[in-house]
This record gives C-alpha cells, sequence and structure tokens, in this order.
C-alpha cells in the first residue's frame, strides 16, 4: 500500500480482512491451523446460547425495565417491542459465545494471529537491509517536541509502576483485559451499540502498541523509542486501533477479524519502514519540525499571546514609573 496511507490508518484495517479472505497463501495456513478447534469450540458456544436464550432473555428485560430513565422500559413495553428486545438479547448472547469460543481457541488464535503477521512480511518480500534501525522523523528542537520528549520519559515510568502498567506494561495480567471486557463492560451489550463503541474506545492505543510489537522488535526499539514513536503517531495510531478494536469487539465475527487484524499491521509496518528508509541519514535541520499537532499549536499561539501581553504590561509599568520619578507628566502640545 502507499505510505501516504498512513494518514488513514483505518484503511489498512479494511485491507486486512478483505487479504484474510482473499488471500489463500494467508488464509489457508491459517484455516488448517483454526480448523479442528473451529468447530468444536463453536459447537459448545452454541449449545450453551442456545439453553440459556429464556434464562438471559429475562435478565435482559429485567436490566432494561429499571434501567434510567432514557432506556427505562415496563415489562410489557418490552414483550411488546420484540425486534428491540431480541436484538439485546441477540448481543448479549453472541458476547458470550465469543468468549466461549475465544476461550477455547486461544492457544491456535495466539499461534494463528503471528503466523499472520509473519507471511504478510513475506509476501511483501522485503530483504533484511529494509529493517534498519529506527531514525526520528521529526525535528524534535521545538517547544513541542521538547515537551513530547518529557512525556515519552514520563510514560515508560508509568509503563513500569503507574495505573498504566496493569493495562499495558510490565504488571499486565493476561485476564485483566478479560475481565474488564468481557464482565465489566457485558451488561452494556444489551444496549445496541454501547458496549461495542465504549470497548473498543478503551482498547484503541493498547491494541495497536500489541499488534505493532513484532515492528518494534525487528528494529530494536528501545522503551523510550516505542514511547516516542506512538506519541508522534498518536492520532493515527489511536484510529487504526480503535477500527481494529471495533472489529474484533463483533459479535462472532470478531473472532475472524482478530486474525485479519496483525494482517493490518504487517502493512502498516512495511510503510512505516518506507518512510523510514527516506529520512536515514538526514540531518535533523532537513526533517519537519515538529509542531505537535493542531490542539498543541493553538496551545503555542496561547502562550505566545500571554507572554507578549506580559511584555507590554511590564512596559506601561516601566513607563509610569519613569513618568513619576520625573514628578512631571508629558502632556503633548504643552508650552
Amino acid at each position: 500500500m502507499p505510505k501516504e496511507l498512513l494518514n488513514f490508518s483505518p484503511l489498512y484495517c479494511v485491507v486486512g480482512v478483505y487479504r484474510l479472505f482473499t488471500d489463500d497463501k494467508v488464509r489457508s495456513p491459517i484455516w488448517q491451523r483454526c480448523r479442528k478447534g473451529l468447530l468444536k469450540g463453536g459447537l459448545v458456544a452454541a449449545v450453551w446460547s442456545v439453553l440459556t436464550w429464556p434464562i438471559q432473555k429475562k435478565v435482559v428485560t429485567l436490566f432494561m425495565s429499571n434501567s434510567p430513565k432514557v432506556l427505562q422500559y415496563t415489562t410489557q413495553a418490552l414483550n411488546n417491542h420484540i425486534p428491540l428486545l431480541t436484538f439485546a438479547t441477540f448481543m448479549f448472547v453472541s458476547a458470550q459465545f465469543t468468549s466461549i469460543l475465544s476461550y477455547l481457541l486461544n492457544q491456535r488464535i495466539k499461534e494463528s494471529k503471528r503466523l499472520a503477521y509473519d507471511l504478510t512480511i513475506a509476501s511483501r518480500a522485503k530483504d533484511t537491509a529494509f529493517w534498519g534501525p529506527y531514525v526520528e522523523e521529526y525535528n524534535l528542537d521545538t517547544a513541542a517536541g521538547k515537551a513530547l520528549q518529557i512525556k515519552a520519559d514520563k510514560m515508560i515510568t508509568e509503563r513500569k509502576t503507574g495505573w498504566r502498567g496493569l493495562f499495558e506494561g510490565r504488571k499486565r495480567s493476561q485476564y485483566l483485559g478479560l475481565f474488564i471486557t468481557k464482565v465489566v463492560l457485558l451488561p452494556l451489550d444489551v444496549i445496541p451499540g454501547v458496549g461495542l463503541l465504549l470497548g473498543a474506545a478503551l482498547r484503541s492505543v493498547a491494541l495497536a502498541r500489541r499488534l505493532l510489537k513484532p515492528y518494534f522488535a525487528s528494529k530494536n526499539m528501545s522503551p523510550y523509542e516505542q514511547e516516542l514513536f506512538i506519541l508522534e503517531r498518536s492520532f493515527e495510531l489511536r484510529a487504526f486501533g480503535f477500527t481494529a478494536a471495533l472489529l474484533e469487539r463483533l459479535p462472532i465475527l470478531g473472532l475472524v477479524c482478530s486474525l485479519a487484524t496483525p494482517i493490518a499491521a504487517a502493512m502498516m509496518s512495511v510503510d512505516f519502514e518506507k518512510r523510514q528508509n527516506e529520512l536515514r541519514g538526514a540531518r535533523d535541520e532537513h526533517k519537519e519540525r515538529y509542531d505537535g499537532g493542531v490542539r498543541e499549536q493553538v496551545m503555542e499561539q496561547v502562550r505566545e499571546g500571554e507572554e507578549e501581553l506580559k511584555r507590554r504590561v511590564k512596559h506601561a509599568d516601566s513607563t509610569s514609573q519613569q513618568v513619576s520619578t520625573d514628578g512631571t507628566e508629558h502632556i503633548p502640545g504643552a508650552l
């Protein structure tokens, strides 16, 4: 893909899904690895869904009839509103169906994701010389650039010892993410679209980081370089991670899409490296100055305006003090 599409990062997810279904060199090895487990896991999840459907429909009815006024329905109204109640129950049950399938296929899915990434990289026919060490793409000798470097150092500490470590860092537990997305957010699945969008928003940055982990490893990037890389491309990676998380949280189909997101990450990695190679050996003065994006530009203009106002106030104060020292005030036109 053209590297210019890095500014439209969600497109990589769409192309990743397309390649999973159309590229036989990627699809066949993954299908062979997951076929038997998928059939067994699907049967178990289907039996659970069918047997518990009546009970879960009553749970959904009870939840929605006791929800806030915005979502409040009486039991009678829900019973008369079959499409809404059925859809809410389907979303609730399908989330459990996907969780059961993911649990039974956990190891196979992990292996398939690694395989999908490796096969996609291999299909691009890039030799080892293509993957070089990390190159800073911006001239960080600006106020925004220096602030970004300080923030990157701070993020490293937070990921090791702070609250971020619980979700993305060394202290991250593989069961914590499952608990949050499958248990804490489970009641929101009965509200059409809310659980889907909220869960995707919470996972966006962490998922983008995890999908690009093989790319960081191939370049031997230090933790500081990884943080700097992610912060500089915050908007693009957040949009990519949100789209990928949204696809992975789709009922039932999300499991298939979770095999497409590593393909998307692999294609994005190749395009990232194309841009890195273009700037390899370039001097800082020839690189684009980092301005920090629109928000940071506005804040910089505000700070400059405040400093200019302070200079004017200081100049006015010094002028008034000079007038009071002389004891007279010069009045234009006076003799």
